[in-house]
Parts: C-alpha cells; structure tokens; sequence
C-alpha cells in the first residue's frame, strides 16, 4: 500500500512539474523575456539627427533634378530634429514568413489576410506639461485569412525566410508582443537605419551604384528579396549599427501615426488619424519599378498606410514605453531669414486704423456667426492699402536666395512645389508686376516678417475691410489670415499673436477671407497659394 502511494505521488508530482513547465512556457510565449534574441541589435542610448537639415536637402534636390522622377515623399523628412531615445533592441532583419508562422500556431496571430476591414479609437491624456496628447488605435480585421490558393508565398517553404507581408498594423504588434516587445517607433526605426552622424543612407551620404542593380532584383514583388538579402550585396542596407535590409526591400510598420515634424505640438490632422507610418522600402517600386537613382530610396522617407498589403512588412523592439517624438525632439533651427527691410508706412501704401471698439462678426452673413457679434477693442495698426504685390513679392524671394522650403520650414510660393527654380518664379512674378502675388501661407507670414509687420489677425483685418478702407487688386480678393483656421471657434474675445521667432504652427489648415459682396471666413490648405496683405504696428 505505502508503495503504491509513493508510486502515486511520484507520478504526481512529475504531472505536476509537467504542468509548470508547459504553464511556464506559456507565460513566456505572451510576456517580455529579459534579454534580447541573438538575431536583435542593441542601439545605444543618446541623440541622433532624424530627418532632413537643410544642407541634405539641398544635396537631395540637385540629384532630384537630374532625376525623371521626383520623390514628393523627400519632403516629409523636413524640418530635421534632434531626438534623444534610450537604450533599446532591434530586429537585425524583418519578421520572416516561418517567424510569424509560429505565432499563429500558437494561436495567438492571425494569418495574413486577404482582405482587411478596420476602424479607429481615439484615446486621449494629459501628459506632466498639462497638454492633451491623442493616440489612435486602428482595429482591423481580415475578411477571409490567406489561404495556400491566395497566398501561396506566405505557404511556400522556399520562401520560408522570407520578410512577411499582408500583415496589419494591429497584427504584427500582438506579434511583436508575443515575441516579449513592440514595433518600433518611427525614431528608433530611423536611429537604427542611419546611425548618429546622421547620415543619408544606411551606408552614408553617397549614392552606392551597387544599389542600382540589387534594388531591381524581383522588382516586380520586393517581398520577394529574402530577408537575408545582405548576401547577395553586403553593403547594402546595413546600417552603422549593423542592421539589414532597411531600404531595398519591404516598407517597414512603426508605431506612430502619421505626423509633420513641423507641427509636432498639434494633434494628428484629421486625414492621417488611424493611418501609421511605413518606412523604408524603395520608393522606385511605387512610382514605376524601372526607375532607380540617389533619391529613389533614403532612411529619411516616410510614408503612411491603414491597412495591410503585400509591399508592407515590419520588424520588432525591446525596449522601454514609446514616446511621442514631442517629448524627446527639439527641431533643427529653420533656414535664417532674411535681414529685414521695413517699409515707409507712407499714406500711399497704408491706411492707419485707430485704436478702438468695433463689432466683430457683424460683417459675416448669419450663418457663419456664432451667437452673435461681440465688441472687440484693438489698438492702433497701420494694413496695406492693397494686397502685396507680384513684383513685391519677387524682392523678398531673391533676398531669400533658396529655392524651396525657406519659409520656416515650409514651401514659400506655390510654384516653387515643382521642380520650378528660383529665378524663373522671380522672372515670373516681375513679368506680372503690380498683380497680387499668391504664396503660400508660411510665405505671406515671412514677407510680412520680412517688412517689419505680420499677417492680420481676423479682427484686424475685419475691422478695415468695408470698401471704403482698403482697395484690392482681384475681384474676388482672398487672403491669408495669421490665424489658424477653426470654424467652431468663431467670434473670439482675443486674437492669437506670434512673433517672427515663433510662427504659428498652423499645420494643414489657415484661416482666409474672401472679400465678394458680402466678406466670408472659411479655410484653406498652407500650400496652396493666396493673395495678403500685412499690418504693422506703430
């Protein structure tokens, strides 16, 4: 009998060290093991350039010119940051076919789907400075996995160590999860691809002619260089920190959504909410894959995605919480402006307005008023009689002296968005003379800078507006405002003032008044180009 119980417990007590066990493997399969994997990089802790400075920019445009096709998604990485990020691990190459096959046998990822169905949540929180910062989670689910007829790639032992692809943003975070990490941020991405010299290129500044000929290879479906690729071109896409494949190949997911470096303090803008950034890949795939050359593919590209595709792959992080890039990054100060050149504030180009009490909002037809029309008081100003002329304008472009994005970061005549130069948009604006020219917003604000004064407020401009006051050389007349454009907000007590050394950081959208019969309020994108007028003060 004794025997027998100790037989028992014996068994016992093995069933119950074989239930530990597997309980234990369990736990590790869903929660962060301690260390890295062998096949992670360790990227050590410190500052690093993230996107564009103006010198790299100016070196991309030149190559850009001699290139049939011309990356718009170059001027994303503009303006350049200085970003701090801690210690962290990263996946030497992307998540292979056979890696994210293991998750989904243990039942914890989905396969690839075949199509994808997905809506947005948004969360939103104070941080330590009292600002409210918003994330927003894409939920996505697939209408039908792959399957081995619609697939076959993800299927195929031959492409076993290949980078997986179709795979949603939501599904390869729970990978990255299962795996003990995360995706990486769009920071730690970059550091990892260019080092901290902040180099344009995983291999430098250069353009590498081996690249010509590895990035063609199986051009027609990039998912199909295998993760390992570094084989066939050594230096090719290994990073300083010796990490592979970040150009060439797949388009990477990181965890952010979609933002401007430029507007960092501002919320994502409406039409990126739910939409993450894809980095690397080769740029060349997407427009025409014959195409090739020192612009087709950087670490400084950024593009954003909302759902899965075969062009999309990922690799995962260990590391500490991300942080929003508003936390840890300082932008790189812009592009000097010119030495200003105030204008005589003669009666032939301005009219002063005396300080004073006026009805804001009485002007606008009824239904864009809120409530009502207030009493607002605003000191002395002297406003353009007329909007800034063409040939005005041209003045301030050549004491510029460069070609794009000079405005504070931002593109400062709508012409100069194409591969236009310089001197032929000041040969233009001469040739039309005392026309109104039409910048875009960043470029009224810098000419206003330029001349000693500043966009007007709403409430200036609506206070001078009646016929009577100041004449317009369009008939429609629309013009920039220095206000950021928002309808619910409409009338307000105060105006919101900035200086020359902190402009507004409007983002996609600046108010602008059209002066028919009756004045409006109403919208318009920073790029597109309006005519202005400024105010100054005495």
């Amino acid at each position: 009998m004794l025997k027998k119980q100790s037989l028992f417990s014996t068994f016992g007590a093995v069933f119950l060290f074989g239930l530990v066990v597997v309980a234990a493997l369990l736990l590790r399969s869903h929660f962060s093991p301690s260390q890295p994997t062998p096949d992670m990089v360790t990227i050590p802790a410190g500052v690093f350039q993230m996107g564009l400075t103006d010198e790299q920019l100016s070196l991309l445009e030149s190559r850009e010119a001699t290139s049939v096709y011309a990356p718009a998604g170059l001027y994303t990485a503009y303006p350049g940051l200085h970003v701090y990020l801690d210690e962290y691990a990263i996946d030497r190459y992307e998540v292979s076919n056979s890696d994210y096959q293991a998750c989904v046998a243990a039942g914890v990822c989905p396969a690839p789907g075949a199509g994808m169905v997905c809506e947005v949540q948004t969360t939103c929180q104070l941080n330590e400075a009292g600002q409210e910062l918003c994330t927003n989670q894409t939920n996505c689910q697939t209408t039908h996995p792959a399957t081995p007829g619609d697939d076959p790639y993800y299927f195929r032992q031959a492409y076993a160590k290949h980078p997986v692809v179709n795979i949603s943003w939501d599904a390869a975070q729970l990978y990255c999860q299962w795996r003990g990490g995360r995706l990486p941020t769009t920071a730690e991405w970059e550091k990892a691809a260019r080092g901290d010299d902040g180099r344009i290129y995983p291999w430098g500044n250069e353009w590498n002619q081996e690249a010509d000929t590895t990035f063609k290879v199986n051009f027609d479906f990039l998912h199909l260089v295998p993760t390992r690729f570094d084989e066939m071109a050594p230096t090719i896409g290994r990073s300083p920190y010796g990490v592979l494949n970040m150009i060439g190949g797949v388009r990477e997911w990181v965890w952010d959504e979609y933002q401007s470096y430029g507007n960092l303090s501002l919320p994502i803008p409406e039409r990126h909410i739910g939409k993450h950034e894809v980095r690397g890949g080769s740029r060349g795939f997407l427009a025409d894959r014959r195409m090739l050359g020192p612009t087709s593919a950087t670490v400084v590209d950024r593009w954003f995605q909302d759902r899965a595709n075969r062009t999309i792959g990922f690799r995962c992080v260990q590391g500490g919480p991300p942080k929003p890039l508003i936390e840890i990054a300082q932008t790189i100060p812009p592009y000097p402006q010119p030495t200003p050149q105030p204008l005589p504030l003669t009666e032939d180009r301005v009219i002063f307005m005396p300080a004073g009490a006026f009805l804001y909002g009485n002007a606008l037809p009824e239904d864009q008023r809120e409530d009502r029309s207030i009493s607002i008081w605003l000191d002395d100003y002297y406003i353009d009689r007329y909007e800034v002329s063409a040939a005005d304008y041209a003045a301030f472009l050549e004491a510029l002296g460069r070609d794009r994005l000079a405005c504070y970061h931002y593109n400062c005549y709508f012409t100069l968005k194409s591969n236009t130069t310089l001197s032929e948009t000041v040969t233009y604006l001469l040739a039309v003379g005392e026309r109104a020219a039409e910048p875009t917003w960043y470029g009224a604000y810098a000419y206003c800078q330029w001349r000693g004064g500043s966009l007007p407020t709403e409430q200036e401009w609506e206070k001078a507006m009646p016929p009577r006051q100041f004449e317009n050389r369009h008939a429609t007349m629309i013009e920039w405002m220095g206000d950021a454009w928002n309808k619910t907000d409409y009338p307000q007590e105060t105006a919101i003032q900035f200086n020359h050394l902190n402009p507004p950081p409007l983002g996609n959208s600046a108010a602008i008044r059209v002066n028919s019969s009756i004045p409006i309020r109403m919208g318009g994108d920073t790029d597109l180009g309006y005519s202005f007028r400024c105010v100054y003060y005495p």
